[in-house]
């Protein structure tokens, strides 16, 4: 499925590597810039972003194939905790 779930988002955001913003906007619109930053930089959300460039200015992206996992990963999660649910 990953493959999948690669291909879809390649296609919503036209590119291999996307700036953070647009993933947070996309994906995780609960979080304001701030809060979304500290998530990412502490591990509490297991995203990895990458800059294209060296410095401290330098933009932060995601790729698309990592997003894809991270998603795929919380649908997987989710499944589970239904089927233990259903279970009981």
């Amino acid at each position: 499925m990953q493959n999948e779930t690669a291909a879809a988002l390649y296609q919503e955001f036209g590119r291999l590597v996307v700036p953070v913003d647009d993933v947070r906007t996309s994906y995780f619109s609960e979080y304001g810039w701030d809060t979304f930053r500290r998530k990412l930089f502490s591990g509490a959300l297991k995203l990895p972003c990458l800059q294209l460039t060296e410095g401290q200015k330098a933009k932060l992206y995601v790729d698309v194939r990592d997003l894809a996992d991270y998603l795929d990963a919380r649908r997987d999660a989710a499944r589970r905790d239904l089927r233990r649910k259903s279970v009981v």
